[in-house]
């Protein structure tokens, strides 16, 4: 027998939600946090570095083209050729600016999330 649900409980709505993370798009946390996110539900876009990234996730491709690549047509999964915060700013500035998300999530991390500052723990994109 299901439990019932309090009264005063409601069910979020559904959500647009951007996933990207520093660990590469195929990583292991990636995959289930995004499986996760559309089992409840929710719309998601995932955009993240085509390869490992770890460590570098406040870095920015300056010069030069990026790479992005769409590896299976149906599914919402990007790869961009730079670092975590380039398919974070991909994610928010190409591939999702029509319809903008409304949560952006970065993990599941498959090591420590550390910075040298604070302010910038893992992936993050300027405005």
């Amino acid at each position: 027998m299901a439990a019932a649900r309090p009264q005063n409980q409601t069910q979020a709505a559904p959500r647009r939600i951007l996933v990207t993370n520093d660990d590469g798009w195929s990583a292991p946390g990636i995959v289930a946090l995004r499986e996760a996110l559309r089992r409840a539900g929710h719309t998601v876009v995932e955009v993240a570095p085509a390869d490992d990234q770890s460590g570098t996730g406040a870095a920015l491709t300056l010069k030069g083209t990026l790479p992005v690549v769409r590896p299976s047509a149906d599914q919402d999964v990007w790869l961009v050729g730079g670092r975590p915060a380039d398919a974070a700013a991909v994610g928010l500035r190409s591939v999702m600016a029509a319809a903008p998300p409304d949560l952006v999530v970065s993990g599941i991390n498959s090591g420590t999330t550390s910075a040298s500052r604070p302010s910038t723990p893992g992936p993050w994109a300027p405005r």
